[in-house]
């Protein structure tokens, strides 16, 4: 039981073990499981009253909570052949970042992105080693060499990257022992929203047209016209298009 650890860590653990039987001990299989993986073991033949050593390496994943994974040492036991090693943790976060979720716009300062303060929960110090973002449309200055409890980034967004990227993530690396990155997710207000966003067509005989009406709609409130429209094959043209007053 590795007690309370942090997400996407490494951990060492050694099952020690000894042949109290009268004949040799073969060691057939050790099965992998998710997450949990043999690590090392010096041999798999064992005399009578010899002992050994099966080391085992548990990388935890970003799901918080209390994990247990198992291993199966398949043997040569005739009465026991199967023998279930359990690993056990409470992965908890060791960093905490605040905005979880960076909503942005495509207007007004910097996109009204805030800044985002990422502090250890443990109180280990600790550096920013690099800051990537979805078509690298936010950046952020840092310096590697300071380290510290808390941090406080400025985001520097590009707006005209941010415009054809809307949605997607910014990783950061640090330098802590039990949290080697956080990712943030970044969602933009897009300029235009359209209802329905697809169209399904059934029943459609040939040569006969089928009508449906479209919504859009500026999302920040600004005057436009409809330029063009186009569909596959020429297949669809707009009939007609009204501008909607109000709301």
């Amino acid at each position: 039981d590795f007690g309370i650890i942090g997400p996407e860590t490494q951990n060492l653990c050694e099952f020690k073990f000894k042949n109290t039987g009268d004949g040799n001990l073969k060691i057939e299989e050790v099965t992998k499981t998710c997450g949990c993986t043999p690590f090392l073991l010096e041999k798999t033949d064992y005399a009578p009253g010899e002992s050994g050593i099966l080391k085992v390496n548990y990388v935890t994943d970003t799901q918080l909570g209390s994990v247990t994974k198992e291993l199966i040492v398949v043997t040569n036991d005739i009465k026991n052949p199967e023998i279930t090693l359990a690993v056990k943790a409470t992965v908890a976060a060791k960093i905490d970042y605040e905005p979880k979720v960076l909503n942005l716009a495509l207007q007004g300062d910097n996109a009204g992105c805030p800044p985002l303060t990422i502090s250890s929960i443990d109180n280990r110090p600790f550096s920013i080693t690099y800051l990537q973002s979805t078509a690298n449309c936010i950046t952020a200055d840092f310096d590697p060499t300071v380290q510290s409890t808390s941090f406080e980034l400025q985001p520097k967004v590009d707006m005209a990257k941010l415009e054809t990227t809307l949605n997607g993530v910014i990783e950061i690396g640090l330098t802590h022992p039990e949290c080697k990155k956080i990712t943030v997710a970044m969602k933009t207000l897009p300029k235009f929203t359209m209802s329905p966003s697809s169209i399904t067509i059934r029943g459609a005989s040939p040569n006969t047209a089928i009508t449906r009406k479209i919504r859009i709609i500026n999302n920040y409130g600004e005057p436009f016209n409809l330029a063009t429209a186009t569909s596959k094959n020429g297949s669809i043209r707009i009939l007609s298009n009204t501008a909607i007053h109000g709301n």
